[in-house]
């Protein structure tokens, strides 16, 4: 068995833990219930297929001070099996991208195949029960699939599974139980990446909602996480987290909806050295459809999480980000995107073994200030899409990317794109 399929059935198993809900404690907790993946793209038709053929201009292959740019062409064929009825839903997808880069890595071959494998599926077996489960394998050498909450750096190429499981309990006509269960790994496939980059989380939540009105909702919430680096012999970064919160859900007209979830976050650490730390937590959004050719999605967040730069175990992290998507006309589609994020590292988060130690590898080579540092990233990214015949469309994208840290190498990259993509 490949180290992919391992990934993924690890991950699967992991979810399926009774539904305590492993959903990462960053995660938007307190959210309407998603619209079924994949309804608007399968339009009726159980078995769909696709392919796209999209080719990227990358001036920073890898992501450092010193740029080397390469030229890369991707061809992703896809098979997607959508079944919908009055109690079940399944939505399967297979779409692995083969990739030709024009200047690779030092022994890296110039031709690549990256897999992504998506299931979902849904079962509601009462009126009073919904059952779901969920998983997702991405095979990629971009960090950047963990969207906007991650590294940006391409470190090397890696397996990210994301696998969870779902009850909703509608206990009377105002108060729903939700209990979400999710697993997420990330594993390298080179031996030597993973003393460093390897990560496993396993989190369970229970959200207890009321509704006061048809528009208005508030909730309770409770989170424990449990999050593992392999890290090298001696250095442990691997803690415990507990997160209690409130949330507040409101709809307005326009099809528009606000929440905020508040709270506060522990995290104990496995190394004793380093104890327990604590702080608030807050998450806001609003998203929707202002007006019928518009579509928005704001975000603000604050909190403790996991670290990003190796060796440190957490970070203060806060974050703001904003997409909108503007219906020109019925085939033209315009679209911004733009994201701020901070990360605060405390020496405090640093194991006690590394310090003491000072460990000679690769990530350790470059000094760590003893006060810490930050490390901020800047995200602005434009695309134009356009659609054209049966199923087709052409999409061109650029993207800017700023990182700059206290703590690794500081970086900028741009990247211009085109897409093609047929759907029959």
């Amino acid at each position: 068995m490949t180290l992919g399929a391992r990934v993924f059935l690890s991950g699967l198993l992991s979810a399926l833990i009774p539904v305590l809900g492993l959903a990462q404690a960053e995660d938007e907790p307190l959210e309407q219930e998603p619209e079924a993946a994949g309804e608007e793209t399968t339009a009726g038709r159980p078995l769909r297929f696709s392919a796209a053929i999209n080719a990227e201009y990358n001036d920073n292959r890898d992501s450092s001070e010193e740029k080397i740019a390469t030229f890369d062409t991707y061809l992703r064929p896809g098979i997607v099996l959508f079944l919908d009825s009055e109690r079940a839903l399944l939505d399967a997808r297979y779409t692995p991208a083969y990739r030709y880069r024009s200047a690779p890595v030092e022994g890296q071959s110039p031709l690549q195949l990256f897999d992504d494998l998506f299931l979902d599926a849904r079962f509601r077996p009462t009126s009073r029960l919904v059952l779901g489960i969920s998983d997702r394998l991405n095979e990629s050498d971009d960090p950047t699939v963990q969207k906007l909450q991650t590294s940006l750096r391409r470190d090397a190429i890696f397996y990210l599974n994301r696998a969870s499981a779902q009850a909703k309990i509608q206990l009377t006509p105002k108060t729903r139980l939700d209990l979400e269960g999710r697993h997420a790994l990330k594993r390298y496939a080179e031996e030597r990446y993973r003393v460093t980059g390897d990560e496993q989380n396993l989190v369970g939540t229970g959200t207890l909602w009321y509704r006061f009105a048809r528009t208005f909702s508030v909730a309770g919430m409770g989170a424990y996480e449990r999050f593992d680096y392999p890290g090298q012999e001696g250095v442990d970064r691997d803690f415990n987290s507990l997160l209690t919160a409130l949330g507040l859900l409101k709809q307005f007209s326009g099809m528009l909806t606000a929440t905020a979830t508040m709270g506060w976050k522990t995290m104990d650490f496995a190394d004793p050295e380093m104890g327990t730390d604590s702080g608030p937590y807050g998450r806001a959004s609003l998203s929707g459809t202002p007006a019928r050719s518009l579509r928005t999605e704001i975000g603000l967040s604050h909190m403790l999480r996991d670290a990003d730069v190796y060796p440190y175990a957490s970070q203060r992290y806060s974050g703001a980000d904003a997409t909108v998507e503007w219906s020109v006309l019925e085939e033209l589609t315009l679209g911004v995107l733009g994201a701020y994020r901070v990360g605060v590292y405390d020496s405090k988060s640093l194991p006690r073994a590394f310090i003491d130690s000072q460990a000679a590898d690769a990530a350790s080579e470059a000094a760590l200030p003893e006060e810490g540092g930050t490390e901020t990233a800047t995200i602005a990214e434009g695309w134009i899409s356009y659609r054209f015949g049966t199923g087709k469309s052409l999409r061109v994208h650029q993207r800017f990317e700023i990182l700059d840290s206290d703590l690794s190498d500081s970086f900028n990259r741009n990247l211009t794109g085109l897409a093609f993509i047929m759907e029959f």
